[in-house]
């Protein structure tokens, strides 16, 4: 399914990928070039520098090779130097190490992204990072906190919910900021996947967004605004 017009304006960014092997280059093009995303490849920092000057610089820059720790440290410290505005992000399979996500964390960079996630999973990360936040997938982040423990991720706003979403389609919201796929949403809340699409099908409606992305993003526009939260 093509993403729609709005979709395209959530995707407008300058994407640079370094230290990427070819494939992985091609299949991020493959998944992001239908938002109107530009993306660029550079073998390292020096590289880097020559296809973008410091006051044009890349929106995102996305890494590779976190099996080598020091290695990717290093880049992660040069490209936050050389470009300090660009949201910085590190690449990895199904299971990275919890020592390697606190190494490139500690480099400053703005989050972790997995290399089975969808074109509007980048996306929103994306534009979470730009918005400030620290991006983890679920699974990641829950690892850091509770090693060995099944991820179960939860929270209540104080008073009414925005938009008079039930507190089951706030907490799917919550997921989709996450990154989570309608699967993997489904999981998490032990109910059907069709169950799922019913919820977003609602959320939608409720929200007047017009796709899973620009929910996502009201929703983490929302979760910024002051509201005191407290764990289910």
């Amino acid at each position: 399914m093509q993403p729609d017009t709005n979709d395209r304006k959530l995707g407008n960014l300058k994407i640079l990928a370094v230290q990427t092997d070819e494939w992985t280059f091609k299949g991020l093009v493959q998944l992001l070039d239908p938002f109107g995303a530009q993306l660029l490849m550079a073998s390292g920092p020096e590289e880097a520098a020559l296809l973008y000057s410091a006051d044009k610089a890349p929106d995102v820059v996305l890494l590779s090779g976190l099996h080598d720790k020091k290695r990717m440290e290093g880049h992660a410290q040069a490209i936050r130097a050389r470009f300090p505005q660009a949201q910085v992000f590190v690449m990895a399979g199904q299971a990275p190490d919890e020592r390697s996500v606190q190494i490139a964390l500690r480099a400053g960079v703005s989050g972790l992204i997995l290399k089975d996630m969808t074109g509007e999973q980048l996306i929103a990360a994306f534009h979470q990072a730009l918005a400030g936040l620290t991006v983890l997938p679920l699974r990641v982040a829950y690892s850091l906190i509770s090693p060995g423990t099944t991820p179960h991720v939860s929270m209540r706003r104080n008073g009414p919910l925005p938009e008079n979403l039930s507190p089951k389609e706030w907490q799917i919201l919550e997921q989709l900021v996450l990154g989570l796929t309608n699967k993997e949403i489904a999981q998490e809340f032990d109910i059907a996947e069709g169950t799922v699409k019913v919820h977003l099908r609602s959320i939608l409606q409720k929200t007047k967004k017009r796709n899973r992305t620009e929910a996502a993003l009201w929703a983490l526009n929302v979760m910024q605004q002051p509201a005191e939260r407290h764990p289910l």
